[in-house]
């Protein structure tokens, strides 16, 4: 298990041991799961693939490591006749005040 030390006011970051060696680890307090997805939620949630990525991780991945955890996808898709360059900078500007934010209200 790799386990980053967390500065004084940041959260931890667990890497590949947290999800497969969890014996004798203490509960984390949250795990928040960021996932990014190349296709918009809307259509995510209507195939069904939003709800089998929430469940497979907070589920089957995070399960019993941490006492709390929340699932956030950042979906997005670059169709239409504009700027495909200008779309994704807004959307990742977009994205990433989205996370300050939540990592704000944390």
């Amino acid at each position: 298990m790799i386990r980053k030390p967390a500065e004084a006011g940041q959260a931890q970051v667990w890497t590949v041991g947290f999800a497969y060696k969890p014996m004798g680890l203490r509960p984390a307090r949250m795990a928040l799961v960021l996932c990014t997805a190349g296709h918009s939620i809307p259509d995510l949630k209507a195939s069904g693939c939003c709800a089998a990525m929430k469940t497979t991780m907070l589920t089957d991945r995070i399960g019993v490591r941490a006492r709390s955890s929340e699932f956030l996808v950042f979906g997005a898709r670059a169709t239409g006749a504009y700027d495909a360059a200008e779309h994704w900078k807004a959307t990742k500007a977009r994205h990433l005040r989205q996370v300050a934010e939540l990592a704000r209200s944390s």
